[in-house]
């Protein structure tokens, strides 16, 4: 009976999730919600995933309770988006922080529940918010002052997490991309100076950490 009433539970709260999702697409649909609601709906499902994912983890099921929290970063990220391009409710530099701050949030998952797939989407949700929110009179130095953070940040996750290496290769790769990016919206020799200037810094914050985790390597075999 008692296993009969746990499936009965799970069977419920499915129910209720689905109906919920016909709910709210109803009223869409039907004009019953306007933008900020649905915008305030969006992050109550992505907390409500996240609440799910957590206590589905305490029960012992990980890679079940990883996609749920994959799914809570996901909507967070789809609904900071839409909040700003498409309903324009939160100016430039507003949803530029949700962004980061559920990239921040998606790094800290991953890194507390182990999951490499959660911090491949914080990873990418990091990389792609300059892309998808920014303004014509966007800061330089604000760009990649951002770039450098999220950087740092990365690296400091692969360290904590070493077999997360290829954290580091795809941030190497993404930054030159955004710097090659940046460039080319720029007349020839304008700036170039900076690019390269910029280059150099990045690929030293590199190098600088790979002899960083060979002297970590070096200094644990010494200690055995």
């Amino acid at each position: 009976m008692l296993i009969g009433g746990k499936w009965l539970n799970r069977i419920g709260a499915l129910a209720i999730i689905f109906g919920m999702i016909f709910f709210y697409k109803y009223a869409v649909d039907h004009d019953w919600i306007n933008e900020t609601m649905q915008v305030c709906l969006g992050y109550l499902v992505a907390g409500l995933f996240a609440w799910m994912g957590i206590r589905t983890h305490k029960k012992g099921l990980p890679i079940f309770a990883q996609g749920i929290l994959g799914t809570a970063i996901a909507v967070s990220y789809t609904t900071s988006f839409a909040a700003y391009e498409f309903y324009h409710l939160i100016p430039t530099l507003v949803g530029f922080a949700l962004m980061s701050v559920v990239t921040i949030g998606a790094f800290w998952i991953g890194f507390r529940y182990s999951s490499i797939a959660i911090a491949l989407l914080g990873w990418f949700g990091g990389f792609v918010t300059p892309l998808l929110i920014h303004s014509d009179h966007g800061s330089t130095i604000g760009l990649f002052s951002y770039l450098g953070a999220l950087t740092i940040g990365v690296l400091i996750l692969v360290y904590r997490r070493p077999s997360w290496w290829i954290l580091q290769s795809l941030s190497f790769g993404a930054v030159h991309l955004m710097l090659l990016i940046w460039v080319s919206d720029k007349p020839y020799g304008e700036e170039r100076a900076l690019h390269v200037a910029l280059a150099c810094l990045y690929g030293l914050i590199f190098v600088s950490f790979e002899y960083l985790m060979d002297r970590v390597k070096k200094w644990k075999i010494a200690m055995m």
